[in-house]
């Protein structure tokens, strides 16, 4: 069986009722075969992985399935994600001035008791 052939199988709604499912119709098409024959290859589909199951909906897609995105979509897409880049380094930036400061401090904090260490001494 090439299974390949629905590992990038689209979204498609699956019914308990075989004439009344878009997968069992998809790959009965696919494979030239009849809904008996549909039903057991989704079945094994399934349990081998290359068909997943999404969570709205009695909804099953190909497991390399890679959505359709136009080219608006992809940069909004990638605008976000900018922004979210952008964002992650003015806070790793602040938290490094703060670690800087509190670097500062101790330094001044040591050198000031070494300071009073060496007064006691001499």
């Amino acid at each position: 069986m090439k299974c390949d052939l629905f590992r990038r199988m689209e979204p498609r709604r699956h019914d308990r009722i075989p004439e009344c499912s878009a997968v069992l119709a998809f790959i009965a098409s696919t494979a030239g075969c009849d809904l008996p024959t549909a039903q057991r290859t989704f079945h094994y589909l399934r349990n081998k992985g290359h068909l997943v199951f999404l969570n709205r909906g009695r909804i099953w897609q190909g497991a390399e399935h890679v959505p359709f995105e136009s080219e608006d979509d992809r940069r909004m897409r990638l605008a976000g994600e900018m922004a979210d880049l952008r964002r992650q380094v003015r806070e790793s930036l602040a938290k490094v001035k703060h670690m800087q400061a509190v670097l500062s401090q101790v330094v001044e904090q040591h050198n000031a008791l070494a300071k009073i260490v060496y007064d006691q001494k001499g």
